[in-house]
């Protein structure tokens, strides 16, 4: 099953449904170090061009993980 850890993705902790409206809602663990965006949006400017490949070959790891069960990620 495609929650299985992998070190590129936030652990899946289950599923639940709004029974009036229908809607889904994943939950997941909680990145104590914040999410990608915010901390990119703090440091304002990283010059560090080793450490941006780096994050984005390990995002890529991550979305062929999940592309592998055929699941796909619209918001990264």
């Amino acid at each position: 099953v495609f929650s299985e850890n992998h070190p590129n993705l936030i652990k899946l902790l289950g599923i639940t449904q709004d029974p009036r409206k229908e809607n889904i809602f994943f939950v997941y663990e909680f990145p104590v170090c914040g999410n990608l965006k915010t901390f990119l949006e703090e440091k304002k400017r990283l010059n560090d061009l080793v450490t941006l490949k780096l994050w984005a070959v390990e995002i890529c790891l991550g979305l062929v993980h999940l592309l592998k069960y055929e699941v796909f990620y619209k918001d990264l």
